[in-house]
């Protein structure tokens, strides 16, 4: 008996010190509100110089603002000019992560080039982490003024990024995602899952909306995994289409894509249509480029109709600019 008492009262000792403790946790959140933004000015020496942040301002049960984000890898760098967000504490209660916004001023990502190395083998389970994530998470309003990105000479402008996602259960929701880019306006909508650690599927609706091409309306669905997958596109604007695909990674990392489509229908302009019934092609990027394509077509116009066309493709493109090209056409 008294080694029962002398164990309840090591059990209730510890629970009066685990509430003490807690009680002075949050009576230091709410007396010192600045603690936490003092934190994040730490990280460049806690990272090893990996993440860095110039100043804070703000309350983690408001918003908090942060200035001169940097990020410094080999391979990447990222410097984000000020990112404000906010998180709903309350709503951890409830296994829910939210972030009610995540606004980026600028942001700027340089993609370094790096020397030649021998691939590494493909992971068999390469989304196992995820599987494992317990919580809702939400991402309500997540905005981004500007977005650059560079790779070598070569750049890229995103304005008005908008975008709203969530993830439960396997499950990845793209709620919303508004974004313009060098005059083209794209919309999008969709959802992956995850089956397994290395097999997921999902589903997509998009829109783009230009200043020189006409709207472009499409839906897509697809399953698989890295190393093969299979997808379906359903194209309404500005062309009628569906199409069924199928892209493998080779031995050396060389993809290949093998697609057949039905139903073509497409305006080149009010006085004439392009008709495909059926096609189909196989594009494999290695040491050279290599397309193998056969297809059949016909020409509407308005003085009548040609005759309907079968043909056949092939194109060899190599690294020293020399190509190969072959067509063979004939008619019903």
């Amino acid at each position: 008996m008294s080694l029962l008492k002398r164990a309840l009262k090591i059990a209730a000792l510890s629970l009066l010190a685990l509430v003490v403790t807690l009680a002075l946790v949050i009576t230091l959140f709410f007396s010192q509100p600045r603690l936490h933004l003092w934190l994040f000015t730490q990280l460049d020496g806690w990272t090893d110089g990996l993440v860095s942040v110039e100043r804070s301002e703000g309350h983690i049960f408001e918003s908090i603002q942060l200035y001169g984000v940097a990020v410094r890898h080999p391979a990447v760098s990222v410097d984000i000019d000020r990112l404000d967000w906010r998180l709903d504490l309350f709503n951890l209660w409830y296994g829910r992560l939210t972030l009610e916004h995540l606004h980026l001023d600028r942001l700027e990502v340089v993609v370094h080039e790096q020397p030649a190395s021998e691939p590494a083998p493909p992971n068999p389970e390469p989304f196992a982490p995820f599987l494992a994530i317990p919580l809702l998470i939400e991402l309500d309003d997540v905005r981004a003024g500007l977005v650059q990105i560079e790779q070598g000479e070569q750049q890229h402008r995103i304005k008005g990024l908008h975008a709203a996602l969530a993830w439960q259960l396997r499950r990845l929701a793209l709620r919303k995602l508004e974004l313009a880019y060098d005059g083209h306006r794209l919309t999008a909508q969709g959802h992956s899952t995850l089956h397994d650690a290395a097999t997921f599927s999902g589903r997509l609706a998009l829109q783009l909306a230009s200043d020189t091409l006409p709207p472009i309306e499409l839906r897509g669905n697809w399953r698989g995994s890295l190393q093969e997958l299979a997808f379906e596109l359903d194209t309404e604007q500005p062309l009628r289409l569906r199409s069924q695909h199928r892209l493998q990674w080779l031995p050396d990392e060389v993809p290949r894509l093998h697609s057949r489509w039905q139903g073509l229908d497409y305006p080149l302009d009010p006085q004439r249509r392009l008709l495909s019934p059926e096609g189909e092609w196989e594009l494999t990027l290695g040491e050279q480029l290599e397309l193998e394509s056969v297809f059949t077509w016909q020409l509407l116009t308005a003085e009548g109709k040609l005759p309907w066309a079968s043909q056949r493709l092939s194109l060899a493109f190599d690294r020293q600019d020399r190509l190969d090209f072959q067509a063979e056409t004939s008619f019903a």
